[in-house]
């Protein structure tokens, strides 16, 4: 056996109806295999030169989910320790690593998200088929009284947000046998806590609504809401449409993502600005302004200044089933008149000067980037693309503008792809927004100014709302006026 270098410290998972993840935390980089077996399903990751820490030693994890039922770990060999995924159901899976502390991430999907762009292609296509045939059968005149409003349903449901579950001690862990499946009785009761900006001790239906959930007068005819057809979704912006916009899917939910927190302050600016407090503000800001303005339900990932995984952020948007990810960040170079705007969504790209900035964000070395390829490349392959450049490009242009009254000189640095960790693992649009740099003077004095601050959220604001306009959402926003959610 060789040296024992490392050991397995934590294993967290979070999951929702159709996707689970699952985190194996390292004291430091080890070499591992995956490999899956049969009747029953289930993968197992072997992990050279590495024991199991007391926190780990002896103990399932009991997941329950749609695809888990357990992870089990145990001490293969002297120098391999061995984790086991103990399957309900299989799924679409990718395992890959990050960086800095080492982990390894296990996604486990729906298996028609695993299916080529073809294979996708051709089942939307038919539901898309399906769902105008209805909609013709449906297509009837209705009568609707001229003083008869619409008022918000009452109905809601509690939160999901990701957050490690709880471990339970096995009699006697062998990860190279299939487990029974854990009874009833030994599952965990506990609920997982509510996301930040949630109450924790109320679910949906009894936390505050939005600005603008009551009822509406109604439409006069042609307006969106009337008894009159809706708009269709726009094109996007290359002339077509993409499957997202034929099949005619709407917004309801965004999550916010304020950059960095905790120990990780992110950079440090001019006059000892510092990154995770300038995002945290201007997200708060957002949030609020979305809520004045949409009918829309808005997360943050951290309301306070904690640390925060990067897995763990994209995470809670798929627990929380949301709809749109935005994270926020601010610039910083060696260079104190570097200055700009850009704006990115998930891709690969060759530019250094991205790859170096997407490293930056990604607390990783460069040389990490390659690795993380064959997890974008299969991300890239779907529709997510096209809607999140839309969504970046809208967003992007509004933000320009605002600070242009602000500061007429700052320069446009475009809307970019970039291989960023927090962009990946989401099956929903998702852009990274760099609002500035706070290492140079005109810039930082701007960002950090609260009026400044709030211009700049309510840009994002109206770029989010244009977008959002391009789906057809606010028009159907409008003509369901009081809904929790625009679906």
């Amino acid at each position: 056996p060789g040296a024992i270098v490392a050991q397995i410290t934590e294993i967290r998972f979070w999951s929702t109806l159709d996707y689970t993840r699952v985190v194996i935390d390292l004291d430091r980089d080890v070499p591992f295999t995956h490999n899956e077996v049969d009747h029953p399903y289930r993968i197992y990751l072997d992990f050279s030169r590495t024991i199991l820490s007391a926190a780990v030693k002896g103990k399932n994890f009991a997941v329950g989910d749609s695809y888990l039922d357990r992870i089990r770990v145990g001490q293969y060999q002297l120098d391999v320790a061995r984790v086991v995924l103990d399957f309900k159901q299989k799924g679409a899976l990718t395992v890959f690593t990050l960086y800095d502390p080492f982990r390894v991430v296990v996604d486990i999907r729906d298996l028609g998200k695993g299916q080529s762009l073809d294979e996708r292609k051709r089942r939307l296509a038919r539901l898309y088929r399906e769902s105008q045939d209805q909609a013709k059968s449906d297509d009837k005149p209705r009568e609707q009284s001229a003083d008869k409003s619409v008022t918000a349903p009452s109905a809601g449901k509690p939160s999901a947000t990701p957050a490690p579950a709880g471990a339970t001690t096995a009699t006697s862990p062998d990860p190279k046998t299939p487990a029974k499946p854990a009874s009833p009785a030994a599952k965990p009761a506990a609920q997982p806590p509510a996301p930040a900006g949630a109450s924790a001790d109320k679910p949906a239906a009894e936390r505050p609504k939005p600005a603008g959930s009551g009822t509406l007068p109604q439409p006069s005819a042609g307006e969106p809401g009337s008894a009159g057809p809706l708009p269709p979704p726009k094109p996007n912006l290359d002339g077509r449409r993409s499957l997202t916009r034929i099949l005619g899917m709407k917004v309801g939910k965004i999550v916010i993502d304020p950059g960095h927190g905790g120990k990780d302050t992110g950079s440090i600016g001019y006059g000892g600005i510092r990154e995770k407090d300038v995002t945290l503000a201007i997200a708060k800001k957002l949030k609020a302004e979305l809520e004045s303005r949409l009918n829309i339900e808005v997360l943050l990932t951290r309301e306070t200044d904690v640390f925060m995984p990067l897995e763990q952020r994209t995470a809670m948007a798929s627990v929380e089933n949301a709809d749109l990810f935005i994270s926020l960040h601010a610039n910083a170079s060696n260079d104190s008149k570097a200055a700009g705007i850009e704006t990115f969504y998930l891709g690969l790209t060759r530019d250094s000067r991205t790859q170096l900035l997407a490293a930056v964000e990604n607390a990783s070395a460069q040389q990490n980037l390659s690795q993380l390829e064959d997890v974008i490349k299969k991300i890239t392959m779907y529709e997510k693309v096209n809607e999140s450049r839309d969504f970046a490009t809208k967003v992007h242009r509004k933000m320009i503008g605002a600070v242009r009254k602000l500061e007429p000189s700052v320069r446009d640095r475009g809307v970019k792809k970039a291989p960023f960790v927090v962009l990946i693992g989401t099956d929903i649009p998702a852009i990274l927004l760099e609002i500035g740099f706070i290492s140079n003077k005109r810039e930082a004095q701007i960002i950090s100014q609260t009026d400044s601050q709030s211009r700049v959220a309510q840009s994002i604001s109206l770029g989010i709302e244009d977008y959002l306009a391009s789906l057809g959402t606010l028009a159907r926003a409008r003509a369901a006026a009081g809904t929790d959610h625009v679906r």
